[in-house]
């Protein structure tokens, strides 16, 4: 089988960067963008790359054309032609970009319309890192030639913290500064944390422009984006640090695994089903349309599945206008179907977040068939809504919001970039969340498929298949348990965008994340203090007198960890391409292997971790 199977699902390989040098800057171009741009260790630009967004907010994918590059030592330029075909969207651009001995990279664009179309938004973008800038101070040059000084949010704007840019420079450590310049439109900046990205992004189609906007046959959109770095030092390039990975005590400032569960997909086969029960959810989320003419027989069907799976129900109830009559049928079918419910989420079909005045109705109608489930609600939307519309959370004990890492970009590195963005949400909602615990439900590899939203791209990703999904969930536990999320649905119970296949022949290797955090509900959870978490994640959990510890490795190269404050005897259980037949075929049998013993006699272990593999680390705390 194919490596490119093991890791994302299908024999489709990502292309390989090429690394670059302009003067003391290094970067990667790959497929038409270029991204980390460095300064010694500094990440100072994410990337920069051209965005196509229909008016459905779907981002159109382009083809490249042969590149013809010149790269040398601390120099290049390179230049293709791409296009964007879609539908009604035909679009063509140049793009040249090069990078000079003395630290100046140009990005240009020039780009034609070969048909009429519809857009919201099209251009070139530059995605800041959150490490480097927020919470840090900036110069913006205004298009009408102003300097103003401002700072980077710390927590989440809700609108554009940086309009009308012409420019914006900001500082780099030591002693040195960034300067942007963007020219061929008015140019804006948004904190794309709303989305869960873990960057700010500066882009064009200025938000004051009604969208969608038409762009005429033969329309040519010219932009350029100019990256200079200010500086009297000389920086030596250095090589990748080794990661040391330093396992903190249980203390007082631990905190809970979050309770995890899965979105219900019907029609679950014996085998899916046994294999969903051995997993000790917390939960399943099932959504019920509550003006459905067929909501008694699939609140029949909720109920049955919770009864064979042995799981209570997050209960998503979707209502409209005519809540209150909704909410009377609702309490009549809850009785006669007799569904155990721990969480109710209360959702309007019509309101990007629940008004109170449906919450507090579904309170009292609800409360009275199941008095001991918790109410949810916020939005069932992503967390830009309840940022920028606050639900009053008094009568709430969740407070609820959906995510993905794909709103924006979607190649391997952007979705594993994003996972920081995650424990930034829940950072700024524990600015309004009350007394309200936080749950994000559902999380998804990408972005869900709505019914109400029919043109909007959505789905299932290949890559849920992959040891790449399975190292991307357990990061998001990371940062989810950083966080402190209370509650967290994943994924859908079955298919290709859940945990196994439909029929329940096998499971996918996130399957065993899942797991793992079903074994380890009621222990309590530490980020572990690492010094290079853009490529491994790492979270240590203790139960009774042991310890799990978990190391993913994010990137598509294998790595290897010094891990310090182990017990000097472990259990090792490597979840990655030497064990995925056994783990995927025989579940329940590789569940129950403790893995290798090693024994060290240094105050360290060291661990060698192939592509997106995962360890299982167990010791012993008794001395």
């Amino acid at each position: 089988m194919p490596d490119s199977v093991f890791y994302y699902g299908s024999d489709l390989s990502p292309s390989e960067p090429i690394f670059l040098k302009a003067g003391p800057l290094s970067l990667f171009y790959n497929d038409g963008m270029i991204r980390s741009i460095r300064f010694g260790e500094h990440e100072i630009v994410r990337r920069v790359y051209m965005a196509l967004r229909d008016q459905y907010w779907n981002t159109i994918p382009f083809q490249i054309t042969p590149v013809v590059s010149l790269i040398e030592d601390s120099s290049f330029e390179i230049s293709f032609e791409a296009l964007h075909k879609k539908r009604e969207i035909h679009f063509k651009w140049i793009g040249r970009v090069t990078g000079d001995p003395d630290g100046n990279i140009r990005f240009e664009m020039k780009g034609e319309a070969l048909c009429e179309f519809q857009h919201n938004r099209i251009g070139l973008c530059v995605l800041h890192p959150l490490e480097l800038c927020a919470g840090r101070s900036c110069t913006i040059e205004k298009v009408n030639g102003d300097i103003v000084e401002k700072t980077f949010p710390v927590f989440i704007s809700p609108f554009q913290p940086f309009t009308d840019l012409r420019s914006i420079s900001y500082g780099v450590p030591p002693a040195a500064k960034t300067v942007i310049r963007f020219e061929g439109d008015t140019f804006e900046m948004e904190d794309q944390r709303n989305w869960t990205d873990a960057s700010f992004k500066t882009y064009s189609t200025h938000h004051s422009i009604p969208i969608p906007a038409s762009v005429e046959k033969g329309t040519v959109i010219e932009q350029s984006v100019t990256i200079s770095l200010c500086t009297s030092e000389h920086v030596e390039e250095s090589p990748p640090k080794a990661i040391e990975i330093k396992v903190p005590q249980p203390d007082r400032h631990s905190r809970y695994i979050p309770g995890t569960g899965v979105v219900y997909v019907k029609n679950v086969t014996p085998k899916a089903a046994e294999l969903l029960h051995a997993l000790n959810l917390s939960h399943l989320r099932i959504n019920i349309d509550c003006d459905s003419e067929f909501l008694v027989e699939e609140m029949e069907s909720a109920a049955g599945a919770c009864s064979h799976l042995g799981f209570p129900a997050e209960l998503a109830l979707y209502f409209t206008s005519n809540y209150m009559e909704e909410l009377r049928m609702m309490r009549q079918v809850l009785r006669t179907s007799q569904i155990p419910v721990r969480r109710f989420l209360i959702y309007r079909k019509d309101f990007k977040v629940t008004p109170v005045e449906t919450v507090a109705a579904a309170v009292t109608a609800l409360q009275s068939y199941a008095p001991s489930a918790q109410i949810g609600s916020g939005t069932d939307s992503y967390f830009v809504e309840v940022n920028r519309s606050h639900p009053d959370t008094g009568l709430l004990d969740f407070l609820c919001y959906s995510a993905n890492p794909q709103v924006h970009t979607t190649d391997n590195a952007a979705v594993m970039e994003n996972l920081p963005g995650l424990a930034e949400t829940l950072r700024t909602a524990s600015l309004f969340q009350g007394k309200a615990h936080l749950s994000i439900s559902p999380i998804t590899l990408y972005p869900r498929k709505k019914p109400d939203l029919p043109m909007k791209a959505g789905g299932a990703d290949p890559r849920q298949k992959g040891l790449f999904c399975a190292a991307w969930t357990l990061g998001s536990l990371m940062y989810c348990i950083e966080g402190s999320a209370a509650s967290l649905t994943y994924f859908e119970s079955t298919g290709p965008a859940g945990l196994m296949p439909s029929d329940g022949s096998s499971v996918y290797p996130v399957y065993h994340v899942l797991a793992a955090a079903g074994e380890l509900a009621g222990a309590t959870a530490q980020s572990c203090i690492c010094n290079d978490l853009s490529r491994v994640a790492c979270f240590v959990c203790y139960k009774g007198i042991s310890l799990y510890l978990f190391i993913a490795n994010l990137t598509e190269s294998p790595l290897q960890v010094t891990v310090f404050d182990l017990p000097a005897t472990i259990n090792l259980l490597r979840l990655d391409e030497t064990t995925f037949e056994e783990a995927t075929r025989f579940p329940q049998l590789w569940r129950c292997k403790k893995g290798e013993v090693r024994t060290s006699t240094g105050p360290f272990h060291v661990f060698d971790i192939l592509p997106y593999g995962i360890l299982s680390i167990e010791g012993s705390l008794a001395k």
